[in-house]
């Protein structure tokens, strides 16, 4: 009988270790498919890490081209602005309403819109960058 027990002891114990095995073959499948699946997602995550670089490459492109328009549209404002004084000046000079001269009119509200613009503008490149 004691023979017995000690056979049914030691197929416990082996039973033991191959339930053992199992969790830990389960274990390494486990893995082996989430290392999969993390090589996957890196090479995802990799191509939105390029895109990303890139996109900040062509968002500063069109900041500096913004900015070069900007400057030239300020300098025609500011021109537009001293001409439009000069023209005003004269017609009250002359005696003339300057609100009936149409192109001043023309002039006074294009220079507003564009300097509307470009006030927009500058609060877009800051809020982009």
């Amino acid at each position: 009988m004691k023979q017995v027990e000690k056979i049914w002891s030691e197929m416990a114990a082996k039973k033991a270790e191959l339930s053992k095995e199992k969790v830990e073959l389960g274990d390494i499948k486990k893995i082996a498919t989430m290392t999969k699946q993390a090589n996957a997602w890196e090479s995802t995550i990799n191509k939105y890490g390029f895109r990303m670089r890139d996109l900040k490459e062509e968002l500063e492109r069109e900041i500096k081209e913004a900015e070069a328009a900007a400057k030239s549209a300020d300098k025609l404002a500011a021109d537009l602005e001293r001409a439009l004084v000069t023209a005003n000046a004269a017609a009250e000079e002359l005696g003339i309403n300057s609100d009936s001269i149409k192109e001043l009119s023309n002039g006074l509200d294009a220079m507003g819109a564009l300097i509307d613009e470009l006030q927009e503008l500058d609060a877009r490149i800051k809020e982009v960058r």
